[in-house]
């Protein structure tokens, strides 16, 4: 898969579902390749004003391979990458993004877990 020269803004927080402790589970990644991943490439594209991740490949039985991000721009996302390293992924590469202010977008203060960062891992 090849997703170029995109614009991806003002995304997310619809409810998805309500965990038992009461907290929603809200949608909201910009670009998210889940469960089983291999050879996808995610350039020039510009993103912001995400309630989520800006970039992220996840899952956490699935295989991930030969994902690149490079030559984005993002800004206004709560995460700018998010990387969830679980049963195998290999060759992720997140090269000469452009990230500014993780954690100042409109979603922030709606979160039940606001924490603004341009890389996360799990």
């Amino acid at each position: 898969i090849t997703i170029r020269g995109c614009d991806i803004y003002y995304i997310g927080g619809a409810h998805q579902f309500t965990r038992p402790d009461g907290k929603p589970v809200r949608f909201g990644n910009g670009i998210e390749f889940w469960g089983n991943a291999k050879d996808n490439l995610v350039e020039n594209c510009r993103l912001w004003e995400i309630y989520d991740a800006a970039l992220t490949n996840q899952g956490r039985y699935d295989t991930e391979v030969n994902i690149t991000y490079r030559n984005n721009v993002i800004w206004n996302a709560e995460f700018s990458f998010e990387y969830w390293n679980r049963k195998l992924t290999e060759n992720i590469t997140f090269v000469n993004n452009t990230c500014v202010d993780a954690g100042h977008g409109w979603a922030h203060a709606q979160r039940p877990d606001p924490n603004g960062a341009h890389l996360m891992f799990y």
